[in-house]
């Protein structure tokens, strides 16, 4: 899949469960590209993590 230039990317981040299948769907019926995130683990230096996901959130365009 190709993403076009202003189609938005709608970013998914639950825990596995079936509500993970349902944000996927949800978000290509919105016409948004869905892209799974990781969440943060206990092994993983938080900082570091979100810092990251902060530059990610940013070169993608991302408003929250």
């Amino acid at each position: 899949m190709t993403r076009r230039p202003t189609q938005p990317i709608g970013l998914i981040a639950p825990r596995s469960s079936p509500d993970l299948l349902y944000a996927f769907v949800g978000a290509i019926l919105a016409g948004c590209v869905p892209a799974m995130m990781p969440l943060p683990a206990t092994k993983q230096d938080p900082v570091r993590f979100w810092d990251s996901h902060t530059r990610l959130f940013q070169h993608i365009g991302g408003g929250f």
